[in-house]
């Protein structure tokens, strides 16, 4: 090569940039090995001569890279060998030839030539390999995103946790009523001071915070846990230290300190190592720093983003109006328990069932009825009581892009088919040149698994993509929760299991039948019997096709009528034009009588607000989850053995029935009156009084809760409170303040559009507490967003599979009738050259294809037909598949399939019998 003066500024460029590329490459290995490279570079280079323009550069870069690309495996394997101080393992790159040990040698030199010739097919056929690569990498990157979100939902342990398999859940059960209810914090005492099998046990409840900070308040998501919480899960501080419990496990309320989380470090202190000792002031109060949690820690829930976590026996502080670490009947905390080692889930719960015995005898007020139960963390996913909607969920969703994925593979089977088809000659000239089938057949699964591996590596691009968006989603919930799904080790495996099982599953049989040719027949240009059968095989493949794509869209269809049902169940409430927004002056510190004197000067002036037609006020907002209940006794009702007396309930105030616009069926609404001392009013819904007193007028009955006996007001119609699944449940609503809570939801009715009260009812909270913070700013319609997630998920998953599965099936119709009929191109031109009129052969063509199509219509019905039975739990309306269902997609299918087989049959119509005479 001449010296670099001498060189064009293009050579020179391209040698600079080529020495960039080598940079990707490891440390270790460009040591070794960049050197050569480079040198194969330059001399391919000087071989060229000095191209004319940058276009042939870039050409002729491309060219270069694919060598160096077929290279690089013989190249880590000479690392390999050089590094176990094997002899003779360097390579000579400019006449592409391997010195390595003779045996490994002589194998991994069949296996390299393999590869350079898979990696030169794969630059030469251009259009097919993007065919292959990115029917192939749709299907593998939608799968492996969605088992991605599989995977952090249901399977993946605790992050930031020591042995998260050794936890245990541990919830109350009642008699007649929850399975997975909380435990109070006496109750937390109990299991965790009277256990033998349990080498220790923590408590954890998310609550709402008012962290002030710049002359503004603002609400943050924290956890309140026990002393030992860090203990238990063995978490490690990141900065600091977390709770002991030799220091915060002991005195009520002496212990205002904090623990962070790394998340939340990083945003709002920016990383800052002398955030530890720093004091916040939460609900007005300062909070002495103690450490940082490690990175990655969230708790035992992982799609809550907690801020800070606090203390248990700082609760009086943490929730003020609410003191109730003496309240055996206040049940709010969830528990987590560690198994002792060699102790089972079984054991243990043994030994549990013991101690709520004993508890049920020394508490009977408060335990009567119930129990314990312990739920492996592992099995828990996001909720128990969710699990089995999170596993139906999760098996659709793997079942649709499973059924994706399968239509991609019989796409691309049926271009490796018809590849192998126009190979047959080459195949055939080679066996009579000597080559061994199995040579030949290893070749081909080479270049298969080659295509495989591409296809791998651009669906792990488009799963990081439908990742990063769908992490990206909010959810609608008044808590700080996000998804977290990430690629990750498992992830990755899965999706080279994929890629590797796409590859022998779709190369096997067509590297067999391509490795085995009639020669004679070929030569002559005959329809062997391989020939033949493969006509079959093509044939099955257009039938599986049709009925995946009908199984896909006829899925789709049902999910998304379900979801088109789930937004007309009938809520008992009118949810347009509803603003919702959440206040809670106890965290600011006021008192009751404050409180109430705040709540009621704000409803005063939203009343007086133009645009406003109601206002009232609520404790908890339909839908969301909580679940709150209370016992009730009913005057003259005995309750039948094992019957649960918990009834859900909500504290409202006067103008909520009006706001909302539940209707009355009997009586009258709350007044302020009825917060008064001295009166005991309650209001309950239809389900209620049926349940009480069927085919009696409920009004002025009796119902003993909260205190009092309690009159009957009115009767209102019954509603959805918890999910719209949910069947006609007994329900009550009792006054505010009377029953005093101080985070209260404000409800907003406005005669036009709601959010244009957005910024004066900030500018009005302001005008009574500058301080004051406000928070879940939302439309009504929007927070039960949260309750039709389900659905959507459901509905628009299978939507877009269905329209990316037709799609797919389309041009895989399309080219596999259009190889059927060049494979009868002899036939249709004798046809012809008979005297056969070409409306006739159009005609025969389109006859024959559509046989094919019915069938596959047929077996997808079938398929959808059961696929139906399998959902049906997952869905609001039992009605099944709709006629138009039946009918529409067929139909729709069948109209695809014709116009793809119509444009392969007028090709045929046009084939040229002297042509096809003149070749024979």
């Amino acid at each position: 090569m001449p010296g670099g003066r001498n060189l064009s500024l293009r050579v020179r460029l391209a040698l600079r940039l080529y020495r960039l590329l080598l940079y990707v490459l490891p440390p270790g290995f460009r040591h070794h090995f960049g050197g050569e490279v480079f040198r194969l570079f330059r001399d391919r280079l000087q071989e060229a001569g000095d191209p004319p323009s940058f276009v042939c550069l870039g050409g002729f870069g491309v060219r270069v890279l694919r060598d160096f690309i077929t290279a690089l495996p013989g190249l880590w394997w000479a690392a390999l060998a050089r590094g176990r101080g094997d002899g003779g393992s360097a390579i000579n790159l400019d006449t592409r030839s391997l010195r390595l040990p003779r045996r490994r040698g002589r194998i991994m030199a069949s296996f390299l030539f393999d590869l350079r010739h898979a990696a030169r097919s794969l630059f030469r056929d251009w259009a097919f390999t993007v065919a292959v690569v990115a029917t192939l990498g749709l299907g593998i990157g939608l799968n492996t995103a969605a088992f991605s979100a599989v995977h952090g939902l249901l399977l993946r342990p605790l992050p930031g946790v020591v042995e998260p398999d050794d936890l245990v859940q541990v919830y109350r059960t009642w008699r007649g009523g929850s399975e997975y209810a909380p435990s109070s914090i006496p109750h937390f005492f109990d299991v965790r001071d009277r256990n033998d099998v349990f080498d220790g046990v923590t408590a954890w409840q998310v609550i709402p915070l008012s962290l002030s900070a710049g002359g503004r308040s603002e609400r943050i998501t924290a956890q309140m846990v026990s002393a030992n919480f860090f203990e238990v899960l063995g978490v490690r501080p990141a900065l600091g230290r977390t709770f002991l419990q030799e220091a915060e496990g002991r005195g009520e309320g002496g212990h205002p300190v904090l623990v962070l989380s790394y998340g939340f470090w990083l945003e709002r202190f920016g990383g800052d190592p002398q955030v530890v000792g720093r004091t916040l002031v939460i609900n007005g109060q300062p909070w002495r720093v103690l450490g940082v949690a490690e990175e990655g820690f969230r708790g035992p829930m992982p799609v809550l983003r907690p801020a800070v976590w606090a203390p248990l026996l700082m609760q009086p502080q943490l929730m003020p109006q609410r003191a109730v670490l003496d309240n055996r009947g206040d049940n709010a905390l969830n528990l987590l328990a560690r198994l002792k080692p060699g102790v089972t889930v079984e054991q243990a719960q043994n030994s549990v069932n013991v101690l709520a015995t004993r508890l049920s005898e020394e508490y009977p007020r408060f335990n009567e009825g119930s129990g314990m139960l312990l739920v492996p963390q592992r099995h828990a996913g996001i909720r128990p009581e969710f699990r089995a909607v999170q596993i139906g969920m999760s098996a659709l969703l793997m079942a649709a892009v499973g059924l994706l994925l399968l239509i991609a593979c019989v796409n691309v089977a049926g271009l490796f088919l018809a590849r192998a088809q126009d190979h047959k000659k080459e195949m055939a000239i080679r066996l009579g040149l000597g080559a061994s089938r199995g040579r030949l057949t290893r070749q081909l699964l080479t270049e298969n698994l080659l295509f495989s591996v591409v296809a791998g590596g651009t669906g792990l691009l488009l799963a990081y993509g439908v990742i990063q968006v769908v992490n990206g989603l909010p959810l609608p919930t008044d808590w700080s929760l996000e998804w977290e799904f990430a690629i990750d080790r498992p992830i990755l495996v899965f999706t080279l299991a994929a890629a590797l099982a796409t590859g022998l599953g779709l190369g096997l049989v067509p590297a067999i039948r391509a490795s085995r040719p009639d020669p004679a027949s070929i030569l002559k240009g005959e329809l062997s019997p391989q020939g033949r059968q493969g006509s079959r095989i093509i044939r099955a493949l257009v039938v599986t096709q049709i009925a995946l794509s009908l199984l896909l869209l006829v899925s789709a269809r049902i999910f998304l009528g379900n979801l088109r049902e789930a937004t007309r169940i009938e809520k008992g409430f009118d949810s347009d034009n509803v603003l919702l927004a959440a206040v809670d002056p106890g965290l600011q510190g006021y008192s009751q009588q404050q409180a109430e004197h705040f709540y009621a000067e704000l409803l005063s002036r939203m009343e007086a607000l133009p645009g406003v037609r109601s206002v009232g006020l609520a404790r908890r907002v339909p839908m969301d989850f909580e679940g709150r209940s209370r016992t009730v006794r009913v005057p003259g009702y005995t309750p039948t053995p094992g019957e649960s007396m918990s009834i859900q309930h909500n504290y409202v105030s006067s103008g909520y029935f009006e706001t909302m616009g539940i209707p009355l069926l009997g009586g009258r609404g709350f007044i302020e009156e009825d917060s008064g001392p001295g009166e005991a009013a309650i209001i309950v819904n239809e389900a209620f009084a049926e349940r009480f007193w069927p085919g009696v007028d409920a009004l002025d009955r009796l119902v003993s809760v909260a205190g009092p006996d309690r009159e009957v007001i009115a009767v209102v119609g019954n509603g959805k409170y918890r999910s719209l699944g949910e069947p006609p449940t007994p329900f009550m609503y009792l006054p505010w303040p009377q029953v005093f809570s101080s985070q209260m939801t404000l409800h907003i009715r406005a005669s036009g559009d709601p959010e244009a009260l957005v910024s004066p009812l900030r500018d009005e909270i302001r005008a009574i507490d500058p301080n004051m913070p406000v928070y879940n700013l939302r439309m009504l319609n929007n927070h039960l967003g949260i309750a039709l997630l389900p659905a959507r998920v459901g509905g628009i998953t299978l939507a877009l599979f269905g329209v990316l599965g037709t799609a797919l099936a389309t041009v895989g119709i399309y080219g596999v009738m259009s190889r059927t009929v060049s494979l009868r191109t002899r036939e249709i031109g004798v046809r012809v050259s008979l005297g056969a009129d070409p409306l006739e052969v159009t005609r025969l063509v389109i006859l024959q294809g559509m046989r094919i199509v019915v069938l596959g219509l047929l077996v997808g019905m079938v398929g959808a037909l059961l696929a139906e039975r399998a959902v049906r739990g997952l869905l609001y309306s039992q009605t099944g598949i709709d006629p138009m269902t039946f009918v529409g997609v067929p139909m729709l299918l069948a109209v695809v399939a014709l116009t793809a087989i119509t444009l392969t049959a007028r090709r045929a119509a046009a084939v040229d019998p002297m042509e096809v005479l003149r070749s024979e």
